[in-house]
């Protein structure tokens, strides 16, 4: 069989490069909301009992 072991570290990302990628996409909370958002009529609950029937 081949060898396995992993010679080389893997490389990590810092948290400068990090900001960096995430720099220009939009904060999750300075984006406009759904106005359904949340409601209990939009929350997927209701969809399973629609296919039991």
């Amino acid at each position: 069989m081949g060898e396995t072991h992993v010679t080389e570290e893997p490389k990590k990302i810092h948290g400068d490069k990090l900001a960096e990628a995430f720099r220009d996409l939009p904060r999750a909370a300075d984006l406009p909301r759904h106005p359904a958002a949340g409601t209990k009529e939009n929350t997927g609950s209701g969809l399973q009992e629609d296919r039991r029937r």
